[in-house]
């Protein structure tokens, strides 16, 4: 009795593939805005944009709150 050795195959194209459907279906929505329609660096930079106002008014939070205690 002689063992045969089993293999298993995973086509790599069909699984890059869809992964790649999967990430273009992602909704990439920034303040009700979808991303996906700009390029790369407009999407960083709107992104980027978005931390800093953010982080300008947590900032502006603490100090209020600190002033008026």
């Amino acid at each position: 009795m002689s063992r045969k050795p089993m293999s298993i195959t995973i086509d790599i194209d069909d699984a890059a593939a869809k992964e790649r459907r999967q990430i273009e279906e992602l909704e990439y929505r920034f303040l009700w805005l979808d991303l996906r329609t700009f390029p790369g660096y407009v999407q960083f930079l709107t992104c980027c944009g978005g931390v800093f106002f953010f982080y300008l008014i947590y900032g502006y939070c603490q100090v209020s709150m600190t002033v008026h205690m």
